[in-house]
C-alpha cells in the first residue's frame, strides 16, 4: 500500500514540459476500507497503521491544475467522492483523475500479470502491451514469449529502431482511436494541448483494453467512452506480432538476448504506415466520403462510405 506523489511541479514523462503536480495512490486490499465518507486510507509516517485522508483536504493541498492516479480496488468510488467536493477548477476541467476500476470492482490477482498492471499501462505502455499480447498469444511455439520483450533492441525515442518503431506505431494507433471516438473539443483538449496529458490519455486507452481483459473497467475525469473494442487495436496486435516474430528469429541460439548475432539477420521495418496509406488511397479511389462530427469540425469517414 503506497502513497506516491509522482512529482511536484516538475516534468515526469519524457519530452514533457508540463509543470503539473501529480498524485498517485497504489493500494492493495483497499476494498477493506471502502470509501463511503470521502476519504482514502494511507499509512502513517511510521508505516504501522492505516489512517484516513480526506479527499477534500487532498484537493486543497494539490491545488489546480492537478493529475490524480488511483490504482486500487473500488477506485471509482474515489472518483465519485471527488465529484462530491467538486471545486470550480475541477468543473472547468483543469483536474484529471484516472482510476483503475469502477466503484464496485476489485483489482485482479492474476499471477500472469503485474500487481500494479494499471500503473504499468500508464508508465510503461509498450512493455505491458507486449506482455499482454504474449500472455494471450498462440505463437509460443514460434518463440513469442514474455522473455522476448526485454530483448527488443533500440530506444523508444528512436523510431529507426524496433522499439522506437513500436512506440511510434502505438502513438499513431491510440491517436487514431481517440480522434475517431471523441468529440472534437475533447480530443483537442486531451491529445493536442499538452504533451504530458496526451501521453497519459494515450496510455489510458491501453489501460481500458488491458484492464477489461482482467475484469475491470477503468474510469476517468474527464469521462471517456470505452474504446477497447476499436478495430485499430487489431492493427496494433499485428504490428506487435510482426516485431516479436522477427526478434525471435534474430535472437542468437544461446539465448543470451543478443540480437543480430551470428546469423546476421537484419530487422525489417514494419509495413504499418505504408499499409495504412495504401488502405486510405484505396478508400478514396472507391468513393470514400467523410462527414463532420456533431460539433461541425473534425471530418471522419462515413460508416456507409
Amino acid at each position: 500500500h503506497a502513497l506516491v506523489p509522482w512529482f511536484s511541479r516538475s516534468p515526469v514523462l519524457p519530452f514533457s514540459r508540463s509543470l503539473v503536480p501529480s498524485f498517485a495512490l497504489r493500494a492493495h486490499a483497499f476494498e477493506k476500507y471502502k470509501n463511503t465518507v470521502g476519504e482514502i486510507w494511507v499509512f502513517n509516517k511510521s508505516y504501522t497503521q492505516y489512517i484516513p485522508l480526506s479527499i477534500y483536504d487532498l484537493q486543497n493541498w494539490m491545488g489546480s491544475p492537478a493529475i490524480y492516479i488511483f490504482d486500487c480496488s473500488i477506485a471509482g468510488q474515489i472518483l465519485l467522492s471527488f465529484k462530491q467536493f467538486f471545486s470550480r477548477e475541477m468543473k472547468q476541467g483543469s483536474t484529471i483523475l484516472m482510476c483503475a476500476c469502477s466503484e464496485l470492482e476489485l483489482l485482479p490477482q492474476d499471477p500472469a500479470y503485474p500487481a500494479d498492471i494499471f500503473t504499468c499501462c500508464l508508465t510503461t505502455p509498450i512493455k505491458i502491451a507486449l506482455h499482454v499480447f504474449c500472455a494471450n498469444s498462440m505463437l509460443a511455439s514460434e518463440g513469442i514469449t514474455k522473455e522476448l520483450i526485454d530483448r527488443i533492441p533500440g530506444k523508444q525515442n528512436d523510431r529507426k529502431t524496433p522499439l522506437g518503431e513500436l512506440n511510434w506505431i502505438f502513438t499513431a494507433i491510440t491517436d487514431t482511436i481517440a480522434w475517431n471516438a471523441l468529440p472534437r473539443s475533447l480530443f483537442q483538449k486531451l491529445f493536442r494541448q499538452d504533451l504530458l496529458v496526451a501521453s497519459l490519455f494515450r496510455n489510458f486507452l491501453l489501460a481500458q483494453r488491458v484492464m477489461r481483459k482482467v475484469g475491470c473497467t477503468p474510469v476517468s475525469h474527464p469521462r471517456l467512452p470505452m474504446m477497447d473494442q476499436h478495430p485499430m487495436w487489431l492493427a496494433w496486435d499485428m504490428a506487435a506480432e510482426t516485431c516479436l516474430l522477427q526478434v525471435a528469429e534474430m535472437v542468437d541460439g544461446e539465448g543470451e538476448g543478443k540480437v543480430g548475432g551470428a546469423g546476421g539477420k537484419e530487422y525489417v521495418p514494419s509495413p504499418f504506415f505504408s499499409e495504412q496509406l495504401t488502405a486510405f488511397e484505396l478508400w478514396l479511389n472507391h468513393g470514400g466520403t467523410c462527414e463532420a462530427d456533431e460539433e461541425g469540425g473534425t471530418m471522419r469517414p462515413r460508416e456507409d462510405g
